[in-house]
């Protein structure tokens, strides 16, 4: 059968049904699509417009261009994106968000969705603590393989998302992570002050912060309704602890 000739209500379905259900756009459902979008006339419009919902920015680079292209776009060029990804998997000189502040301050009104993979997470504190429209919509946040260097730069990014629902920490490194018991207490007074965390219902955490097992609700909030820890202890060959 030719393409042409199949109905556009099913090749459109057929396309819409590429990216996972549990809503992350694989490498490979990313080179899919840009198979479909250069198959043929037909397909283009609609991959296209799949893709530029999915965002995938692979690279520094990619992230500048990105941001050029929005900004010389006419007005409403940021609005179809709903997914954004940085993945710099491979990237020689551990990139960090620092070299990608453009992107943080522009606004992108339907964004709901952002992971963060195998990124240096160096946002500055001045960044981060703007109150900056690009957050504002965000109600998932995904950080796999991202170092940050200490617990409150972590939880500054994390604070920044006042819409925040569901926040998920796969094997990410906090590297000064010793925090004492007054420490933790200051940094619950901060999310208080901040109203950090205030709508986070759905905590998976999967990373090397043991003092994440401490009271998790002091610093992600108390509106938690799902609750999975297995916080890894590198200092002890890798081994995980379950709660």
């Amino acid at each position: 059968m030719a393409i042409d000739s199949l109905p556009t209500e099913l090749w459109e379905a057929i396309l819409d049904a590429i990216p996972s259900s549990d809503g992350f756009l694989t490498p490979d459902e990313h080179s899919t699509l840009l198979a479909c979008r250069d198959t043929c006339n037909e397909w283009r419009p609609h991959a296209q417009f799949i893709l530029n919902q999915w965002m995938r920015l692979g690279s520094p680079r990619a992230v500048s261009a990105f941001v050029s292209g929005i900004r010389s776009a006419p007005r409403g060029g940021a609005d179809f994106v709903e997914h954004l990804v940085l993945d710099w998997l491979g990237l020689q000189g551990s990139p960090g968000l620092s070299q990608t502040v453009d992107l943080f301050m522009t606004p992108m009104p339907n964004l709901s969705w952002l992971d963060l993979h195998h990124i240096r997470a160096d946002l500055s504190t001045r960044v981060v603590r703007m109150r900056l429209p690009f957050f504002a919509g965000i109600t998932f946040l995904h950080c796999h393989h991202c170092q940050f260097s200490t617990p409150r730069d972590m939880l500054d990014l994390i604070w920044a998302c006042p819409n925040l629902d569901s926040l998920v920490l796969v094997e990410c490194r906090v590297l000064k992570d010793s925090l004492t018991p007054e420490i933790v207490a200051r940094l619950s007074t901060a999310r208080r002050h901040l109203h950090g965390c205030g709508k986070l219902r759905a905590l998976h955490i999967n990373v090397q912060a043991p003092w994440m097992l401490q009271s998790p609700r002091d610093v992600f909030g108390s509106s938690i309704r799902l609750l999975e820890l297995n916080v890894i202890d590198f200092a002890r060959d890798g081994e995980s602890s379950h709660h």
